[in-house]
C-alpha cells in the first residue's frame, strides 16, 4: 500500500471513531425519561414566567401526556415486578426534581433571563409537535 491509501484509511477510521463517540455522548437525549424531564422543565418555566393561549396549552398537554406514557412504560420495563405505586412515586420524584431545578433557576435569574426564554421557547416548540394521543389505561 502506498502512503496515501494508509493515510485515507487512518482518516476514515478516526472519523468513524469520532462519530461513535459523539453518538454515545448524546444518545440519552432520545430516552423517554429524558424527553419527559424536558417537557416537565419547559412546562414549569411557562407556568412561572409565561402565559400560553388555551390552544397552545391544550396541544402541549396532549403531547406531554403522550411523552409521559412513554416514560411510564420505560420505568415499568426498567423496574419489572414493581407495583404501580412505586412506578408512580419514581415518576413523581423525577417531576419534582425537574420542577425544583426550574424554580431555582427562576429565583436566581428571574423570568427575563435568556435561559428562561429558551425554556419558554421549548414549550412552544413542544406544543407544535404532533405526537400520538395517549391511550387511556395503557400500561396500567
Amino acid at each position: 500500500m502506498n502512503q496515501g491509501t494508509i493515510l485515507a484509511i487512518i482518516v476514515v477510521v478516526a472519523y468513524l471513531a469520532f462519530e461513535v463517540f459523539a453518538i454515545s455522548k448524546v444518545s440519552y437525549r432520545t430516552e423517554p425519561l429524558y424527553i419527559f424531564g424536558r417537557f416537565v422543565a419547559v412546562d414549569r418555566a411557562m407556568a412561572l414566567c409565561g402565559a400560553p393561549d388555551s390552544q397552545m396549552r391544550s396541544r402541549f398537554s396532549r403531547n406531554r401526556a403522550s411523552v409521559r406514557q412513554r416514560a411510564e412504560r420505560e420505568l415499568v420495563e426498567g423496574n419489572p415486578g414493581e407495583p404501580r405505586e412505586i412506578i408512580d412515586r419514581l415518576l413523581a420524584e423525577r417531576i419534582q426534581q425537574h420542577e425544583s431545578e426550574v424554580d431555582a433557576l427562576v429565583e436566581e435569574l428571574g423570568c427575563d433571563d435568556i435561559e428562561i426564554f429558551k425554556l419558554k421557547r421549548g414549550y412552544e416548540n413542544r406544543a407544535r409537535l404532533n405526537l400520538p394521543t395517549p391511550v387511556d389505561g395503557e400500561d396500567r
